[in-house]
């Protein structure tokens, strides 16, 4: 009735855009339940060198910040051993999906419930559409 789902979608595209540290990204996805900002996120939070610190851990839940830290682990070992026996072995892709997949498949599930509530069969009518009152036809140039 009111569209807000596509106000929300407007929003998150907007919003997307801007300049967040990874743990308010993170925090935010939570919150508003926008998956691809939690799976950002949580790239980044791996891919810092800086590690998460006791108050970051405790704004994106403890649960999350072990997931993180297995990851970063992960990253770290695959990084050292690639420095020490001097060769790669081909681009490493860290599966945020195999630590986080139950939070991230949770988030999924509460965005397209939003995303279903979007109606594709009653688009926004133009700007310049005939006006209408109570379902008839209102021509401002008669009189």
């Amino acid at each position: 009735m009111w569209e807000m789902h596509r106000i929300r979608l407007h929003c998150i595209d907007k919003l997307t855009d801007m300049s967040m540290s990874p743990v308010e990204r993170v925090v935010l996805a939570k919150n508003f339940h926008v998956p691809q900002w939690l799976h950002t996120g949580y790239k980044e939070l791996v891919n810092r060198n800086e590690t998460l610190s006791m108050s970051d851990s405790e704004n994106i839940g403890y649960r999350s910040a072990v997931g993180v830290f297995q990851l970063r682990e992960q990253r770290l070992r695959w990084d050292y051993d690639n420095y020490r026996y001097g060769h790669f072995r081909g681009g490493q892709k860290f599966a945020l999906n195999s630590i986080l997949q139950d939070e991230l498949a949770d988030e999924e599930a509460i965005f397209q419930t939003y995303a279903a509530a979007i109606d594709t069969t009653n688009p926004v009518p133009a700007t310049n559409a005939a006006p209408t009152v109570g379902g008839v036809h209102v021509d401002s140039q008669t009189s």
